[in-house]
């Protein structure tokens, strides 16, 4: 479940190269703390979820020095599919720091069950009575494979290799966004692009990826801000490094939608950033 460093990485990049970087350089690039390509959430508003498990694996990447794949569907049965709360069993939208502190306090199981899991998932939330389910029979039809004792033993190794990690950020903007507060003023919206693109520098430069939230679906361009479903609101996605133009800063991505790929964000668009979010891990020098 856990694995070794991508050959020939050594070439390219290393643990220290993680951590802390001297001065503000021309651009960096964090993707290799990150054991593949981004994932998809589907058609399931769990954009919260995958950006914390991505944080939770980097930071675990340059704590160890290895890769792990921890599982998406493991914490969103968790904390979205199997609350406390009859009535809130089919809830699926989040932030990433309540999900980040869970996974902090309780482990997060090894292993990619996301696929079968979504579809048990849509399943579930057609069934009109599923509020009457106890909370452990809700975990055994949605995702049987962490109910077990082997689940439970892999969680708790993760955990106590995560301890002493933190879940830090800053919240921005209002959470209505400048987007959408310029149409009820009949104005543009004035916020302090440098303010956000510094607090993403600084993380960025220390070596940690850093967890996004965005109002995104006010407008209609760029087309990234809408999903699949043609959905928006707000995303959460992740920023994995940047290059310096002329004009600022431009943040690469990390996306979880099926669609729109994973764009660059800059400019205006830091405007409808209302919060980042981070996990610092005690091998960080900073």
């Amino acid at each position: 479940m856990l694995a070794g460093p991508t050959p020939g990485l050594a070439q390219t990049f290393d643990v220290s190269a993680a951590k802390a970087i001297p001065q503000a350089p021309a651009s960096v690039d964090l993707s290799a703390q990150f054991i593949d390509a981004p994932r998809k959430q589907g058609h399931l508003s769990s954009c919260h979820t995958f950006v914390a498990v991505a944080l939770i694996e980097a930071a675990y990447f340059r704590q160890h020095g290895v890769h792990a794949r921890l599982s998406e569907a493991d914490l969103f049965v968790r904390r979205n599919a199997a609350p406390a709360l009859p009535f809130l069993r089919s809830r699926e939208g989040g932030m990433v720091r309540p999900d980040l502190r869970y996974a902090l306090a309780h482990g997060v199981m090894p292993g990619d069950f996301y696929e079968v899991f979504e579809a048990r998932y849509h399943a579930f939330k057609k069934r009109f009575f599923k509020f009457l389910d106890k909370r452990n029979s809700v975990v055994a039809e949605l995702l049987p494979e962490s109910a077990t004792p082997e689940a439970n033993a892999a969680r708790e190794k993760i955990r106590e290799e995560i301890r002493g990690f933190s879940a830090e950020g800053e919240p921005f903007l209002k959470f209505i966004g400048a987007a959408a507060r310029s149409v009820v003023k009949k104005d543009a919206v004035k916020c302090d692009e440098a303010r956000v693109a510094g607090f993403l520098e600084r993380q960025l430069n220390a070596g940690r990826p850093v967890g996004v939230g965005l109002n995104s679906g006010w407008t209609k361009t760029p087309a990234w801000r809408r999903d699949a479903n043609g959905d928006g609101g707000s995303h959460y996605f992740v920023v994995s490094g940047y290059d310096r133009a002329a004009a600022g800063a431009v943040f690469h991505t990390r996306n979880s939608w099926s669609e729109g790929g994973s764009p660059d964000l800059s400019g205006p668009d830091l405007c409808e950033v209302f919060a980042v979010t981070w996990v610092r891990a005690p091998a960080d020098t900073d």
